[in-house]
């Protein structure tokens, strides 16, 4: 029989393993198959010298496969160029059985620029399978270079080549947004980190706060690999015409330009075209105008009326009118359309716009648009919106893990009617409760303050726009710990979350401690053998032997006797996969402490052990009547468990 080849650990070196092949086998082969000749792994930049630069590591696979009709050994994986083409040897593994296959990770790690060609070698049983291994080291600079591609404006002198460019927004109507992107070009290899991109407005100089922005969703970090790009992308909303400034700026590991401060400049100006109401539910500019509109009890309609307006001397058309998110709460009247309608220089259409409110419980506001060749004009709808339901933390309460069995632990919840919409409802909370599995009540709703945690909110309370509640979830551990899960379930009128079955939920996590506990138990040896059929008792095998179970154990004798009492089940509880103490340790009790705890009156029955290891005792009773025994045990550790009793009980059969 061919044996196993066994390979010192000590002897797989980074660069590969050549072993000695064993004895050839008589009869079936197994048979080398790898799925590649040749594996290019591209372009990766040298690793720098600098260790607290990084670079991308390039990594391909190989594969392998044993078509053979016996197992196959792998006597040989190896590369040539074991500085530049890597792997791991502990995992190549030394055999393939019948129809096996095996990935292995190859790492292409250049020392410099240039192609790299190397040999894999894989040799298996008799075969060798040679694989060329091909990679070419960027040819870029050796710590991280920024370069930046900027848009331009209107403005002379912007662009990005000095150490201070400008970055110039195009001219922009009053109440709208114009974005802009800065290109970001990593020219050297190792990755060009970007941090703490932030984008400031000078208010001082008559700008609002948010007149320069990020835009949505832009990251405030950036990794840049070597000879790729980002971008960072600034938007600009003048809410007052005039030209305003603002800067950008952020951080690098470019040790020439480490960090940057772009100076930004944009011009609001007013728009050709505008649309404004003296009646009804939109407003520009809500405090110069009066409404009737913002906030109807549900199904109460009410109607806006709209001018639109020529400022500019020159006539324009208009080519669109439209409900911008189609939002159901605001319908267009028909007769309302204008696409087509030229408008003189300096000219209005008093009323044209009819706009029906009808309050319901639909998110978010919206906005009237209208289009046309003169620039582009809105008017905010702002019809009462409903409450906007978040909490902090988001989606999974995570009490952590390792918690105590003993421990009481209390985690807050922000509940929030997150500002989100104009004219926003309070939000109303409804029902909250908390499940989880049947029989394990780890955690609960706090109605007091405790652990630091004070709740502020019950079920029937309305949350007023942007303000929050508080909630306190406890958690204490079963006595067995373990991994615990449940769900916090958060009812209200947030229209998001409509039905029983979709309300707000947060899933509740936590994991603690199995702390080892001894267990006795005590049973009485039958005379009957496994697998106890013809037991008169209830009664379960324990090794070879039947043992009764059930207390009270019944005996029934013409005069006294003895018994023997077995404490053979008791156990330690240990952790079992969920890391719950549910695994029995027999071997985990050290010893065993009996005692007779009452016995019937007259009697001078004795209960008697022959060691403190000793599992096993003998009650020797003289009188009919009820034998209470006590059996604790102590584990290895010499924690001692909680008394078990057994009672016995002797009816005489005169």
């Amino acid at each position: 029989m061919r044996q196993m080849l066994v390979v010192p650990i000590a002897a797989l070196l980074f660069a590969g393993c050549s072993c000695e092949p064993p004895p050839g086998p008589t009869g079936a082969q197994g048979e080398l198959k790898v799925e590649e000749n040749q594996i290019e792994f591209g372009e990766a930049c040298p690793k720098p010298s600098d260790p607290e630069l990084s670079v991308e590591a390039v990594t391909r696979q190989v594969h392998l496969r044993n078509e053979g009709a016996a197992e196959l050994y792998l006597n040989k994986f190896e590369v040539d160029r074991p500085d530049v083409f890597s792997f791991d040897p502990a995992k190549v593994p030394e055999t393939l059985p019948r129809g096996g296959e095996a990935t292995v990770d190859l790492t292409f790690t250049p020392k410099q620029s240039g192609m790299v060609v190397a040999d894999l070698t894989i040799v298996g049983d008799e075969k060798e399978v040679v694989v060329k291994l091909l990679g070419t080291g960027k040819s870029l600079p050796a710590h991280p270079r920024l370069s930046m591609s900027c848009p331009g404006g209107a403005f002379e002198g912007d662009g990005c080549a000095t150490e201070a460019p400008n970055l110039f927004f195009k001219a922009t109507p009053i109440a709208q947004s114009n974005e802009m992107t800065v290109t970001l070009k990593n020219e050297g290899c190792p990755t060009l980190v970007v941090k703490q991109i932030a984008v400031s407005s000078d208010v001082e100089e008559g700008a609002e706060p948010d007149t320069f922005a990020l835009a949505e969703d832009q990251p405030t970090e950036l990794s840049v690999s070597g000879g790729a790009t980002k971008t960072i992308k600034v938007r600009f909303s003048p809410a007052l015409s005039g030209v305003f400034t603002g800067a950008l700026s952020f951080t690098t590991n470019d040790p020439e330009r480490k960090t940057l401060s772009l100076e930004l400049k944009g011009a609001g100006t007013e728009p050709v075209l505008a649309v404004e109401t003296t009646i009804g539910c939109g407003f520009p500019d809500p405090s110069a105008r009066p409404y009737c509109c913002d906030f109807k009890p549900k199904g109460t309609a009410c109607t806006g009326k709209f001018t639109v307006r020529n400022t500019g001397e020159d006539p324009l058309t208009i080519t669109a009118v439209y409900i911008q998110n189609s939002n159901p709460m605001f319908q267009l009247d028909e007769s309302s359309s204008l696409v087509g309608v030229e408008l003189p220089g300096l000219s209005e259409l008093e009323d044209a716009i009819t706009v029906t409110y009808v309050p319901s419980a639909y998110a978010e506001s919206d906005f009237l648009i209208v289009e046309s060749t003169g620039g582009n004009a809105q008017a905010e709808l702002r019809g009462g919106s409903p409450g906007f339901l978040e909490t902090f933390p988001l989606g999974i309460l995570d009490f952590g893990t390792d918690l105590e069995v003993t421990e009481d632990y209390w985690m807050a919840v922000q509940v929030m009617n997150k500002l989100k919409y104009n004219q926003q409802l309070p939000l109303t909370v409804g029902g909250l409760k908390i499940s989880q599995a049947a029989g394990v009540p780890a955690f609960e709703l706090s109605t007091s303050a405790q652990g630091g945690c004070t709740p502020t909110l019950t079920a029937g309370d309305a949350i007023p726009a942007g303000e929050s509640r508080d909630l306190c979830v406890h958690f204490k551990s079963t006595a067995n710990g373990g991994t615990f899960s449940g769900m916090l379930t958060i009812e209200s009128d947030d229209p998001s979350y409509p039905e029983s079955n979709d309300w707000y939920r947060l899933s509740l996590a936590a994991e603690a401690k199995c702390n080892p506990q001894p267990v006795a138990e005590l049973s009485v040896p039958l005379s009957e053998s496994c697998p106890c059929h013809g037991t008169t008792v209830p009664s379960e095998c324990v090794g070879n032997a039947c043992h009764a179970v059930t207390s009270p154990y019944e005996v029934v004798t013409t005069s006294g006797g003895s018994l023997v009492l077995s404490g053979v089940k008791s156990h330690d509880l240990v952790p079992g996969e969920d890391g719950r103490c549910t695994v029995k340790d027999f071997a985990g009790v050290k010893s065993y402490a009996w005692a007779l705890l009452s016995k019937p009156a007259g009697s001078s029955a004795t209960l008697t052990q022959e060691a403190a290891a000793s599992e096993l005792a003998t009650l020797s009773y003289d009188k009919a009547g009820p034998y209470i025994i006590e059996l604790k045990v102590t584990d290895q550790t010499d924690l001692e468990s909680a008394a078990s009793t057994f009672t016995v009980s002797v009816r005489s059969s005169n």
